[in-house]
């Protein structure tokens, strides 16, 4: 996936009631710098059920 799409999917489990590991909001998502990103892409493909 690219970092859009990652960005994309955080922002849609969030949407969904998913938390934010850095305790960000979604707006935000899109400005974190690639490796947090793969934190909360994985919190948030965990929380989804899509491991």
């Amino acid at each position: 996936m690219t970092y859009e799409e990652k960005v994309a999917y955080v922002q849609n489990a969030m949407q969904q009631g998913a938390p934010s590991y850095f305790g960000l909001n979604e707006n935000e998502i899109s400005q974190m710098p690639p490796e947090h990103l793969e934190v909360e892409f994985d919190c948030a493909q965990h929380w989804m059920g899509d491991e």
